[in-house]
């Protein structure tokens, strides 16, 4: 784990605001259409120590639409780890589905390496109750530059999924970043996806970025997972168009 100074960081820099949307085709028995996403998610330190998260969206396959929200509460030191407890609800309105999620999450901090977990429990009239975990490793060949991969699990559902994100011109554009994933599930449910990822406010390199900003997104973990296991809903588009605003201080 990289070495910290005397006094550690706080858990998050500064006050941010992540919007973000997402387009794509996916497809999931036998049909195809184009699927997106828009996602707002204001972060801020609660102390030196710890981090609060909210977050709000919306998420549409076909004719198919949901919406949902998420609150994270967790305790980070952007050299060694985040550790935290999160609850989102969200729905998809066409296919009368709606779930809440109540679960815990974890983050461990390499030099080169970020290892991220979240697990917990699901309650729904329209599925039935169950546990769901997943996880993901991202590889940074540099600081502006990530490979991940990871899985997650629903009862008996289940899907991986690989990607790439890399700030192009750290220079020139600071803030701008390139990012590519696939997601592959059962049920034939494959996405293939590329978008653009744009931060504006302080700069920061994308591994600091990922580890003294936000966590990662509770609410686009649930809308993928629910059109997963919802079947004819569709799976979640994976690729990320970010707009991320701080501080706001």
């Amino acid at each position: 784990i990289t070495a910290g100074s005397a006094i550690a960081a706080p858990a998050v820099s500064n006050t941010n605001v992540k919007f973000t949307s997402l387009l794509g085709e996916s497809e999931v028995l036998g049909s195809s259409d184009t699927s997106w996403s828009a996602i707002a998610a204001l972060t801020a330190p609660l102390g030196e120590k710890w981090g609060l998260q909210v977050e709000a969206g919306a998420s549409g396959f076909d004719d198919n639409n949901g919406f949902g929200g998420a609150a994270h509460v967790f305790r980070r030191d952007p050299d060694k780890y985040l550790a935290g407890v999160f609850i989102s609800h969200a729905s998809i309105d066409d296919a009368d589905i709606t779930a809440t999620r109540l679960g815990v999450e974890g983050e461990l901090y390499f030099e080169k390496i970020s290892i991220l977990a979240a697990a917990g429990y699901q309650t729904s009239d329209d599925l039935g109750d169950s546990a769901f975990g997943g996880i993901e490793l991202r590889v940074y060949a540099t600081d502006d530059f990530v490979l991940s991969a990871g899985g997650s699990v629903l009862e008996d559902t289940s899907y991986g999924r690989i990607g790439a994100e890399w700030r192009i011109a750290p220079g020139s554009l600071p803030g701008v970043a390139l990012r590519a994933e696939a997601a592959l599930g059962e049920d034939d449910m494959s996405s293939v996806m590329g978008g653009l990822t744009v931060y504006l406010g302080e700069d920061a390199t994308l591994k600091d970025r990922h580890r003294s900003q936000d966590p990662d997104s509770a609410l686009f973990n649930q809308f993928q997972g629910l059109q997963a296991q919802g079947g004819a809903a569709g799976p979640q588009p994976v690729i990320q168009c970010i707009v991320q605003c701080v501080p706001l201080d």
